[in-house]
């Protein structure tokens, strides 16, 4: 899987999991913040607001790679 996005509008690239009984979940999330929870941001004066009817786009593009050309390409452009 590939995944690009713009550092300037998502600076963090965060990994959580959760572990359930008989169960695993992991999930890679571009963020506009750190994984410190909404309560710690706003502490430290980072917590992001949309004011009402204001629009904040971002651009994200997912892609499955599934041709060993592809990955390698991939991985020699991203090493």
């Amino acid at each position: 899987m590939a995944l690009r996005f713009q550092k300037a509008q998502l600076p963090w690239l965060i990994n959580w999991q959760h572990w359930g009984k008989g169960e695993y979940v992991t999930g890679l999330e571009p963020t506009t913040n750190p994984l410190i929870g909404q309560a710690k941001a706003r502490e430290q004066n980072e917590l992001l607001f949309l004011a009402p009817g204001e629009i904040k786009s971002y651009d994200l593009e997912i892609e499955i790679l599934h041709e060993k050309a592809a990955i390698n390409d991939f991985l020699n452009k991203h090493r």
